[in-house]
């Protein structure tokens, strides 16, 4: 039998009673301000269901589901359960709790994670846009987010296109980051993403749900997963976005809870661009370069919330660590400010052979990288 102690019982009903069928953040918030009102325990809650339901305001079908779930688990078989899947549980009460979550109306009391969650204790920047992402959106990933953002944490959704862009340009340019999903733990969707999560969960990052462990993804469970993305962040960075999108949710979330929202502008003719254009019209900021995004950063007041002496490091103690003599800096100088293919970076210093040698040790120290458009990128 399990022995802990209060704090460690009262944590796992919270997770207990957050993973009924039907349970919703709000009815998180409504709970816990019953109990504080009324001086009360949340295991006093549980022991005395269903009347303490009702005295909450539970609607009928949230208490039935409660019941339910007394009736198919004990305090030891539930925490047995979320070990062996190695999700760990946060309340709002924990020092480890995302602070900036914390500023925000629809907060939730939960989360299961895994990982470290400490990397959401730094200054964090959500990455969002299409999954259908361009070239055009590729390259702005890898123009943006490179080394002035040494320091930062990438939050985004872990799906295809622009989420999972952002998370592998984090990982490759020494980033922390951390997945917020529309789905609980237990799942992986798409199924192709299983490999991208246990990279980040590998490079010390953290993936995040309010859900219970083995909620499916739906199509309503997104947009309540945006808030959270947006919320947790110091300021948002919109990629691509239609003109009816999940980035557009998150990012006028974004601008409701007093955050920075910024803007990658793109072609007039693209309907990627319309939802971009439409922010810039609200007020949000276009970037273009990673310099930007940085000053964006630096100078936000929240940071102060997110950590007392955050920073990020100086952008010139980072370039020194990265400069190399001869071809290989002119190679990396280039490759630093844009992404070329192989054929265009011949071209621009004249010597073909001398430069697709230099890609080839270069590649293999792990310094340049060759995305899936073909072109070359600096990582380090």
């Amino acid at each position: 039998m399990l022995v802990m102690n209060d704090e460690q019982r009262r944590r796992w009903w919270w997770a207990l009673i957050s993973s009924s069928d039907g349970w919703s953040a709000s009815d998180g918030r409504k709970l816990q301000n019953f109990l504080e009102h009324n001086d009360l325990e949340i295991e006093d809650f549980w022991k005395n269901l269903p009347e303490s339901g009702r005295w909450c305001g539970l609607k009928a079908e949230k208490v039935t589901a409660l019941l339910k779930q007394k009736r198919e688990w004990t305090l030891e078989t539930w925490v047995e359960y979320l070990a062996e899947r190695q999700i760990k549980v946060v309340l709002l009460s924990d020092d480890n709790y995302p602070p900036l979550l914390r500023y925000i109306p629809d907060w939730t009391p939960v989360l299961f994670y895994q990982g470290k969650l400490d990397c959401l204790q730094r200054v964090t920047l959500a990455v969002v846009g299409a999954r259908k992402m361009t070239a055009y959106g590729q390259t702005a990933i890898e123009m943006l987010l490179g080394r002035e953002l040494a320091g930062v944490t990438v939050v985004s959704g872990l799906m295809t296109g622009v989420d999972e862009t952002a998370h592998r340009r984090a990982l490759e340019t020494g980033c922390q980051t951390a997945a917020f999903l529309g789905y609980g733990l237990e799942i992986v969707w798409p199924a192709t993403m299983r490999q991208l999560k246990e990279e980040i969960l590998l490079a010390g990052g953290a993936v995040v749900s309010e859900m219970a462990p083995w909620a499916e993804p739906r199509a309503h469970t997104f947009p309540i997963r945006n808030r959270l993305v947006a919320g947790v962040s110091v300021a948002t960075l919109v990629i691509e976005a239609a003109k009816r999108s999940g980035s557009l949710i998150t990012s006028n979330l974004a601008l409701d809870y007093g955050r920075e929202v910024m803007v990658v502008p793109g072609p007039i003719n693209s309907e990627l661009s319309v939802g971009c254009l439409e922010l810039i019209k609200k007020g949000a900021l276009p970037v273009a370069s990673g310099q930007e995004v940085r000053e964006v950063l630096m100078n936000s007041s929240l940071g102060k919330i997110t950590h007392e002496e955050w920073q990020l490091p100086e952008v010139e103690e980072v370039k020194k660590q990265t400069d190399l003599p001869g071809l290989a800096g002119e190679i990396a100088k280039i490759l630093e400010q844009e992404c070329l293919e192989s054929e265009e970076l011949c071209q621009r210093l004249g010597r073909e052979e001398q430069v697709l040698q230099e890609l080839g040790k270069l590649e293999i120290m792990g310094q340049v990288v060759r995305g899936e458009t073909g072109r070359w990128r600096w990582v380090r």
